[in-house]
C-alpha cells in the first residue's frame, strides 16, 4: 500500500477526510503553507497559535503519511526540512477558502484584513490562481523544477 493511503475507518468520505483534517493543527499547517509561505518547523511554531512541538511533529507526520504535504532537506541547512503541499494538499485550497469566508462571516473576533477577505470572497478564482502561482514559484526557487511536476499534477 502506498505511503499516502491508509485503511479507511468508514465508507463515509467526510469521516475519512476528517481522519487527517479533523483537528485545528492540521488545518493550520495547511493554512500556513498555503497562505503565509511558512515552510519550516520553526515558522509553524512562531505562527502565533501556540502549538506544542510534539503536536506539530505529529501533525506534520500525519499530513505526510496522508500525502497532503511532503518535505525535503533544507538546501542550506541539512538538519532542517522544508515542508510543502503536494497536489493533494493544494486541492484543499477551495475548501480552505470557504472555511475562511465562513469563519469571517460567522465567528466573532476575526481579525483578518477586510480587504483580503473581500478579495477572497469577490475574486475567489483569481485569488486561488495567484496562491497556486505563488506556491509554484516558491517550489521552483527552493525545491527545483522536478518537484513542480509532482506537486501540480493530480
Amino acid at each position: 500500500m502506498p505511503k499516502n493511503q491508509v485503511h479507511p475507518r468508514s465508507c463515509c468520505p467526510l469521516t475519512n477526510a476528517l481522519e487527517f483534517l479533523g483537528d485545528r493543527w492540521s488545518l493550520l499547517v495547511i493554512r500556513d503553507l498555503m497562505f503565509f509561505g511558512r515552510h519550516e518547523f520553526r515558522e509553524f511554531l512562531e505562527a502565533g497559535e501556540g502549538v506544542a512541538t510534539n503536536i506539530l511533529s505529529d501533525r506534520l507526520k500525519n499530513l505526510t503519511t496522508a500525502g497532503i504535504i511532503d518535505s525535503r532537506k533544507h538546501p542550506t541547512n541539512g538538519t532542517k526540512k522544508l515542508y510543502f503541499l503536494t497536489a493533494k494538499g493544494k486541492a484543499l485550497l477551495p475548501l480552505l477558502r470557504e472555511m475562511i469566508l465562513w469563519g469571517d462571516a460567522h465567528c466573532e473576533g476575526s481579525q483578518a484584513p477586510a480587504e483580503k477577505i473581500a478579495y477572497l470572497r469577490d475574486h475567489g478564482d483569481a485569488c486561488m490562481k495567484e496562491i497556486l502561482e505563488s506556491l509554484k514559484k516558491w517550489e521552483l526557487e527552493n525545491l527545483g523544477e522536478e518537484i513542480i511536476q509532482v506537486t501540480f499534477n493530480h
